[in-house]
């Protein structure tokens, strides 16, 4: 089970584990936008903006924002679920705004991989090695990402379609739907 993520040897971007008290006016709407968009409530395009903005200008903050959300999740969790997992789930969520393409920052890629940076630096290190795999994977996908076949086509009613497979009404395939 996961512990509390702690400051990296040596140092980090945070000051013994505790938020920044002197976040300007527009970083705390930021930071709390990107708090409400790790945890779903506030949909992508709501918040692209602000979160590009936060981590764009700030890979630090984030950072910091990052740790004390996985740090809440993992206490409401009661250290049921690994702190990597909490962690993966907040960069898997930053690249989906560059994935759907609205991180409309030129920097925003290299401004999120300072923040995987930093944030790798607080997954405890027994579970460091899955972690460095998913991000592994989550990057190979965005590089090899390709459209898969379609399993339920709807056709229109009353549709004559003439092949093996075709079936009539509005849907063939995995079940019909309606």
């Amino acid at each position: 089970m996961s512990e509390k993520p702690q400051s990296p040897p040596g140092g980090g971007p945070l000051e013994d584990g505790r938020r920044r008290t002197s976040v300007s006016r527009s970083f705390q709407e930021e930071v709390r936008e990107l708090v409400g968009y790790l945890s779903d409530a506030y949909p992508p395009a709501m918040v692209a903006s602000a979160v590009a903005e936060l981590v764009t200008a700030s890979p630090e903050l984030t950072c910091e924002t990052i740790v004390s959300w996985a740090n809440n999740q993992l206490y409401a969790s009661s250290h049921s679920t690994p702190v990597s997992d909490f962690l993966y789930h907040t960069l898997k969520k930053l690249d989906l705004l560059d994935e759907l393409d609205l991180a409309e920052r030129d920097d925003y890629a290299a401004a999120f991989d300072q923040v995987t940076a930093l944030v790798r630096q607080f997954v405890p290190a027994e579970e460091l090695e899955g972690f460095d795999h998913s991000l592994t994977m989550l990057r190979d996908a965005l590089e090899t990402t390709t459209v898969g076949g379609v399993e339920l086509i709807y056709r229109p009613r009353g549709a004559s379609v003439s092949g093996a497979g075709a079936g009539g009404g509005e849907g063939s395939g995995g079940g019909g739907g309606g």
